[in-house]
């Protein structure tokens, strides 16, 4: 509230938003029939109605996200977010932040698939190319970075691929997956 900015927030079956963007992104999906109805959709207008929900659904939020135009100011509250030790702080963009509880993380699923299908650490290929990729990259036996992504995901990544304009994730699977099975 302190920045005027309203986040997103995920539950298991609800969204909440509170961007006028969005409302309209979601009305052009809902006539266009591409929208889903199995996730109930809010629009939250005023810090009251904000205030009530954060009460009613703090146990049930899986997943919140605030983005905005301004780099410098996500920065700034990125910065005082990560000060909460409870949460996970990432993002995807200059534009956003995500925040999950502490250990929540791609990682972290990844992981929890590999030990629901069995599948062994070295064998699992990830492939990413933000700051919220970077868990799984340093899980998998082998973590692939766009070649667009930032520094700090190419330093987590034993491979580098091509960029997502010059189809890096077919370069990559051709490399690593479909060429070695000749």
């Amino acid at each position: 509230r302190k920045h005027n900015i309203k986040p997103y927030f995920c539950t298991p079956n609800k969204f909440y938003y509170g961007n006028i963007m969005f409302k309209f992104f979601y009305l052009a999906t809902k006539l266009l029939g591409t929208r889903s109805n199995k996730i109930d959709v809010q629009y939250v207008f005023s810090w009251n109605q904000w205030k009530r929900i954060l009460h009613e659904e703090k146990d049930n939020i899986v997943k919140s996200e605030i983005i905005y135009r301004d780099p410098a100011l996500i920065d700034e509250m990125r910065n005082e977010l990560k000060k909460i030790t409870q949460l996970e702080i990432v993002d995807s963009s200059k534009y956003n932040i995500e925040i999950t509880r502490k250990g929540v993380s791609k990682g972290k699923a990844v992981e929890m698939l590999a030990i629901l299908y069995n599948v062994k650490r070295e064998e699992i290929i990830t492939i990413g190319d933000s700051e919220n990729d970077i868990s799984m990259i340093e899980y998998a036996g082998l973590g692939i970075a766009m070649g667009n992504a930032s520094d700090r995901v190419k330093q987590a990544a034993d491979y580098v691929t091509d960029s997502n304009d010059n189809e890096g994730v077919a370069n990559g699977i051709n490399k690593f997956i479909l060429d070695n099975q000749y």
